[in-house]
């Protein structure tokens, strides 16, 4: 697509949050940082998720003025501000539709409830908010739709642009969902999402 990439290797459990958010904080700011030399247009940063990952990016995006992650790691908003956002079938919530595992490991056993709510995104969703290319199954067993429309609900009553995709079939981590991240794995390969990356292009092509 012609885009620079660069991949994260952050911090997982027994890590705790924010840890992995400050990471990628530094990660987004290092980028900006070096966007002349690297050739790297500094106001077209897209962070990009899938699953837990997905938190990861969308903490960001809905953190990224919280002095709690630019001040640890002696950045300004401004640096580590990612400029949108790609989710892929992401972990959101920690309600009702929460995927217990990710916010265990997130977060670790034996926490209040008010450290549990701090982690459900959809909650702290404001107007200066990236635009966001976003999109599930309705099928996925793992983490459920309600995750993205929980966001995107927020998202639209804060005003944030966003792009919305429903599929109607596929299970959860599916990639690109084709041959290329199938592998050996049937049930990784679903023909009508494969369309998403696509998509994703067009998004991207008219940021």
């Amino acid at each position: 697509m012609g885009c620079h990439s660069f991949i994260l290797d952050y911090s997982v459990a027994p890590n705790r949050f924010p840890t992995s958010l400050r990471e990628l904080g530094e990660a987004v700011a290092y980028i900006r940082e070096h966007g002349a030399e690297w050739k790297i247009d500094t106001n077209k940063i897209i962070a990009c998720g899938f699953s837990a990952a997905g938190h990861l990016a969308c903490s960001l995006g809905v953190f990224w003025e919280r002095d709690f992650v630019w001040e640890a790691i002696k950045r300004t908003p401004e640096e580590i501000r990612p400029d949108g956002l790609i989710l892929n079938y992401p972990v959101i919530t920690s309600g009702e539709f929460k995927h217990a595992g990710s916010i265990v490991s997130l977060l670790g056993e034996n926490v209040t409830m008010e450290e549990t709510e701090a982690v459900s995104l959809e909650n702290f969703v404001t107007e200066k908010t990236p635009k966001t290319f976003l999109w599930h199954t309705y099928t996925d067993n793992a983490v459920p739709l309600e995750n993205s429309l929980l966001l995107a609900a927020a998202m639209r009553r804060h005003g944030v642009n966003f792009e919305l995709h429903v599929y109607p079939a596929g299970c959860h981590g599916l990639s690109l969902a084709n041959e290329e991240t199938a592998g050996s794995n049937e049930s990784l390969l679903e023909p009508s999402c494969q369309n998403w990356i696509s998509l994703a292009k067009t998004w991207l092509s008219n940021f």
